[in-house]
């Protein structure tokens, strides 16, 4: 038997990589950064132009779909707070460590520090408008106005967001794993149109310049506790953030944080 303490521990979710779709898109406007200027040789780079970043929010909308036996490890319902939560939490470590040690941002996680007061409804407003907006949409004022005082506040040149959408898989669904894997197995997240998102939000004028959706057409299993393999949590951020080019290398950067940037 597999208790609530263990599934508490072990937890599960869409495994994306192989199995579904990817859209990427990205501004072709140009891209101004906050904390540094370029230097007059500095090498191509656009929306890598953000080379300090900070991730402000990983949100997981979770949707339970009946409480299963406590023999196959389930979380009751109303325990899916707990489930978004380790999930997105999964999610945000293993993206971090992409973004600085593969693509060379300097990414700080914000996500504590901008969960309250007036930097919380800041917050509150740019993830809104993200689940809402196209790509290319213009921010409204408020939203531009949020995202740059963040963006100064934080000394960074973008946002990131991380939303993700899916449900528990039904009890025939993990059965059907079950019959092929070990009773092992952790707690089962998983959906035929779970999907992630990926934004990142130019600090200097708050616009959407870069967007990620990762979709997938079935049902498989990802143990977020796992560091390797097609399943890992790893994985997965490294396919969410794959497409973006690398940041500026440093050497190629001025600071100036506090220069007003050009219309």
């Amino acid at each position: 038997m597999i208790g609530r303490a263990t599934a508490a521990v072990f937890l599960a979710a869409l495994a994306l990589g192989g199995c579904g779709s990817s859209a990427v898109w990205e501004t072709e406007r140009a891209i101004v950064p906050v904390t540094y200027a370029p230097t007059e040789n500095a090498v191509a780079r656009h929306v890598g132009r953000l080379r300090r970043l900070a991730l402000i929010a990983t949100n997981f909308d979770y949707e339970p779909q009946g409480k299963f036996s406590e023999a196959l490890g389930s979380f009751p319902n109303g325990d899916e707070v707990e489930i978004e939560r380790r999930l997105g939490e999964a999610l945000a470590q293993r993206a971090l460590r992409f973004l600085a040690d593969w693509r060379g941002y300097d990414v700080v996680d914000a996500r504590g520090r901008a969960g309250d007061g007036e930097n919380g409804h800041r917050v509150a407003a740019i993830v809104d408008w993200l689940a809402r907006a196209p790509a290319g949409a213009e921010p409204p004022p408020e939203v531009a106005a949020a995202v740059t005082a963040l963006a100064r506040a934080r000394e960074v040149d973008g946002l990131v967001v991380i939303k993700g959408w899916g449900r528990q898989v039904s009890g025939g669904e993990m059965l059907a794993v079950l019959g092929t894997a070990s009773l092992a197995w952790p707690v089962l997240f998983a959906a035929d149109k779970t999907r992630l998102r990926a934004d990142i939000v130019e600090g200097a004028r708050g616009r959407l310049v870069w967007r990620h959706v990762l979709t997938s057409k079935d049902a498989t299993v990802l143990n977020v506790q796992s560091n390797e393999g097609p399943h890992s949590s790893k994985t997965i951020a490294e396919d969410l953030f794959a497409p973006l080019e690398p940041a500026l290398p440093s050497v190629f950067a001025v600071p100036s944080l506090g220069r007003a940037p050009p219309g």
